[in-house]
């Protein structure tokens, strides 16, 4: 695989699965294991690929673990009121676009969707108990990100 098709080819991966991942989230307000399962075994080929390479840093894969294992951290403290299938989704995420894309991701969708949030209860049509499906506002800053990202690796 040439060196533009290794950089293009994980960033097609996550734009897909987030799309798929985001029709299933809107429709049930929820996001399955199983179906987060897919974005980790990719993710886990992924790993596998660069470190048969020699591609790997170590340092990288671990720091890109982080924003995922924050949202797992929040499921299971807040009582799954942060779904555990969003955790999982920027653990795999993160695996297969780098640290800094998945930390400006998540950054770029808790503002969107707080911002989509407030609108809606300011608007009353929403409580603060509602759910909100985050995977689309996790898309939403992966294209933000990808389209301002420059040189970011």
């Amino acid at each position: 695989m040439n060196a533009e098709a290794a950089v293009i080819l994980p960033l097609v991966i996550t734009a897909v699965w987030l799309a798929a991942a985001s029709i299933y989230d809107i429709r049930k307000k929820a996001l399955p294991v199983p179906l987060a399962a897919v974005i980790l075994i990719l993710a886990a080929i992924w790993d596998v690929y660069l470190a048969v390479r020699g591609e790997a840093v170590l340092y990288e894969r671990i720091f890109s673990l982080l924003p995922g294992v924050f949202f797992i951290a929040l499921s299971l403290l807040s009582a799954d009121k942060v779904g555990l299938g969003d955790g999982l989704s920027m653990i795999g995420t993160g695996q297969l676009t780098g640290a800094a894309v998945i930390f400006c991701t998540m950054c770029a969708a808790v503002l969107l969707c707080a911002v989509y949030a407030v609108i809606l209860i300011a608007a009353g049509k929403a409580s603060v108990k509602r759910r909100i499906a985050f995977i689309p506002f996790l898309l939403a800053g992966f294209v933000i990100v990808l389209t301002f990202r420059g040189g970011m690796q």
